[in-house]
């Protein structure tokens, strides 16, 4: 089982934040018009961030899954690619 760099406690799993841009859009309806917008939903990848962080001490370890996921398939001896904070 993997170690986490920082505090040296074995690591199971690891605690995953994101930040997404959503909104919702809501018109007042009005009679005279044919058509009213009663609302709307958006969610957009495009400033998604994420983070992953070690469930012992709290220390952020990753900020791309993809180091996340590696992080569990490396050899003991290797060292994981960390995030500098």
């Amino acid at each position: 089982m993997p170690k986490c760099p920082k505090c040296n406690e074995e690591v199971d799993y690891l605690i995953s934040k994101e930040t997404h841009i959503t909104g919702f859009t809501a018109y007042d309806h009005k009679p005279r018009y044919d058509e009213t917008l009663l609302g709307s939903f958006y969610y957009t990848h495009e400033n998604k961030e994420e983070k992953w962080y070690c469930p012992s001490c709290g220390d952020l370890l990753f900020t791309m899954e993809h180091d996340a996921e590696e992080f569990f398939n490396q050899e003991e001896e290797e060292e994981p690619n960390v995030h500098d904070v």
